[in-house]
């Protein structure tokens, strides 16, 4: 599949952006436009996301074939990659497949492992939301924080309803096929070789993922990785603290040559 992607910069270095479940490249433009400065940065939208077609079949596998065939398309050889996420799994992934390929790694605030089922809840919670019944954002807003608590979790989902030409709300996703392949793309990571380049590992201190608990786990499958914590960001560590998030894949960027 080739999937949607925004590019901008004009920049020697490659940087390919991959969004979070349930996000898109459109979430990541304020970064992109940061980072396009310096650097030639390209986000795409994953299959079932933001603007690439939709797909039954949703694998990190498929992710990953579709992000090299995208890139192949686009004639870009060799790239850092930079995932949060879902996108972060699917970047490490990459990586250890085709080393030759990627530069180096930014990966933030997932780990190898398997992702908690709780997110499959959250998807469930989105679909059963009436949405021929509302008018208003916000009360769909109210009745999603019946399962969801934090309100920037319920804006970043919500970001995925729009309004079609009558004016009725409807999901822009096909959550059927999320919710149906959310265990190929929860589980751990299966990964046949360790990716020896460089990675930075960025950590929202306050996040549900806990990455620093698999420290060990990681620094054998990525033994040049470094960690970077925000100690009070959550999940959503690149919304919270863009300034310094900014900073970080900036500096990762200027000290490597290729």
């Amino acid at each position: 599949m080739i999937l949607h992607s925004n590019l901008e910069g004009a920049g020697a270095k490659i940087l390919v952006v991959l969004h979070g479940l349930m996000g898109s490249s459109e979430n990541w433009r304020t970064i992109q436009r940061a980072l396009a400065s310096q650097n030639r940065v390209i986000c795409l939208d994953f299959a079932n996301h933001g603007l690439s077609p939709s797909a039954p079949l949703f694998t990190l596998d498929t992710l990953a074939s579709d992000v090299f065939e995208t890139l192949d398309n686009l004639g870009v050889k060799s790239f850092f990659l930079l995932g949060h996420s879902l996108g972060g799994k699917v970047a490490m992934l990459m990586a250890a497949e085709r080393p030759e390929r990627v530069n180096g790694l930014i990966v933030v605030d997932v780990t190898s492992d398997a992702i908690s089922p709780v997110f499959l809840f959250i998807l469930r919670a989105c679909q059963s939301l009436a949405l021929e019944k509302a008018t208003t954002r916000a009360e769909l807003d109210a009745a999603l924080a019946n399962n969801v608590t934090q309100p920037e979790a319920r804006a970043f989902l919500l970001k995925n309803v729009a309004r079609d030409e009558v004016g009725r709300f409807f999901w822009r996703v096909p959550l059927d096929h999320l919710i149906s392949n959310y265990p190929a793309i929860s589980g751990a990571l299966e990964l046949k070789h360790p990716y020896s380049g460089p990675l930075t590992m960025m950590v929202g201190g306050k996040s549900p993922f806990h990455v620093m608990q698999q420290e060990t786990a990681l620094r054998q499958l990525f033994p040049q990785i470094a960690f970077e914590v925000f100690p009070e960001a959550g999940h959503l560590l690149h919304s919270e603290e863009p300034q310094r998030f900014i900073e970080v894949v900036n500096g990762f960027l200027a000290e490597k040559n290729s």
